[in-house]
């Protein structure tokens, strides 16, 4: 059955059926990185992109390399949606701009805006931290999210949700 964007049949070969628009291709796209970590001892993070558990014997800091993320291409940070196994009370975010990978407080020394707050009162609910266009960044950046907790979130699935400009 052929699909009405451009009359494409795009499971059976897309690159002979047609071809997409220059507005499919250019613009502002989702660029989403999902994480997912534990935390049972402390009240904040740097949101790890990996998967690592967090206590006191490892605390948070920018300094580590899964806690960091090179961004491909300019753009901004969108939203955050998440969800904590446990109530974690109020919630806030802060993007920073790392300077250089020597030390943790090079990022905390960068912050791109203000601190979101998300209030999480229900265990095993999906909120939304929204950002918008004052936390942009260029194609190259080193950013790091801190969220800081007032009570442990426990296990925490996240997707964080970059708006980037392709050309």
């Amino acid at each position: 059955m052929a699909n009405t964007y451009n009359d494409t049949d795009w499971g059976v070969d897309a690159n002979t059926k047609g071809s997409a628009t220059s507005s499919f291709t250019s613009g502002y796209l989702p660029y989403i990185k999902n994480v997912v970590w534990q935390d049972n001892d402390g009240d904040a993070v740097f949101i790890p992109f990996v998967y690592y558990f967090e206590d006191a014997s490892n605390p948070p800091n920018a300094n580590s390399p899964w806690e960091r993320i090179c961004m491909p291409y300019a753009g901004y940070l969108d939203k955050i949606v998440f969800r904590c196994s446990t109530t974690a009370d109020t919630c806030d975010f802060e993007v920073y701009k790392a300077v250089s990978a020597t030390a943790s407080a090079d990022a905390d020394q960068n912050k791109l805006s203000s601190t979101v707050s998300v209030e999480d009162d229900t265990a095993h609910t999906t909120l939304t931290a929204s950002f918008g266009t004052d936390y942009s960044f260029l194609a190259g950046d080193i950013l790091a999210i801190k969220m800081t907790y007032e009570s442990s979130p426990g296990d925490i699935d996240m997707s964080v949700i970059w708006k980037v400009l392709i050309d």
